[in-house]
């Protein structure tokens, strides 16, 4: 029986077989992820864009409990991270906003985790699918049942043209 690997074990393994070197990661919260995949693959990825918000919201029970202060202090432990990755650009905006900052087949790997609701995730595909470089990889988290809105968003925008590597679903981009 082989192991089932972590959700940073398949992340990491698409950014070191596919070679990956401009990727953005869009709801970064406390940047547990991002700190993992640097320290990891810090000597391949150039340029790491690091989008949230950092305020309070109602797209997940998680964040409706984290006070305008916790937010504050997370954008900036985010932003000290800039010291020790020099590869890590931080964005405070929307999803929406931050995708208007790139050229289109800009970004080799766009890892989408931000608000949870329908049409927040049917906007943020549509929003950054286009800044993908081709054979790029659009990958997002939290694909099951209690996530709804990510499992309608991304099933009616791709049908079946993904892969399911709980909680994520991954798409290699082929223009």
């Amino acid at each position: 029986m082989t192991k089932q690997k972590s959700s940073f074990g398949v992340l990491t393994d698409i950014i070191e077989n596919e070679e990956i070197k401009i990727m953005a990661e869009i709801g970064v919260w406390k940047c547990r992820l991002l700190r993992k995949i640097l320290n990891k693959c810090q000597d391949q990825i150039t340029q790491y864009w690091a989008v949230d918000i950092w305020e309070p919201s109602n797209s997940h029970r998680k964040y409706q409990k984290t006070t305008k202060e916790q937010w504050d202090f997370l954008y900036l432990k985010a932003c000290k991270l800039m010291i020790l990755f020099p590869q890590l650009h931080i964005i405070k905006t929307s999803s929406l906003n931050a995708s208007k900052l790139f050229p289109p087949n800009y970004l080799d790997l766009v890892f989408i985790d931000a608000d949870h609701r329908y049409n927040s995730v049917l906007s943020d595909i549509k929003a950054w699918l286009p800044l993908i470089r081709n054979n790029g990889f659009l990958i997002g988290h939290d694909y099951w049942s209690q996530h709804r809105g990510v499992t309608e968003a991304v099933d009616e925008y791709f049908g079946n043209d993904i892969v399911i590597e709980r909680p994520f679903w991954i798409k290699k981009v082929v223009k």
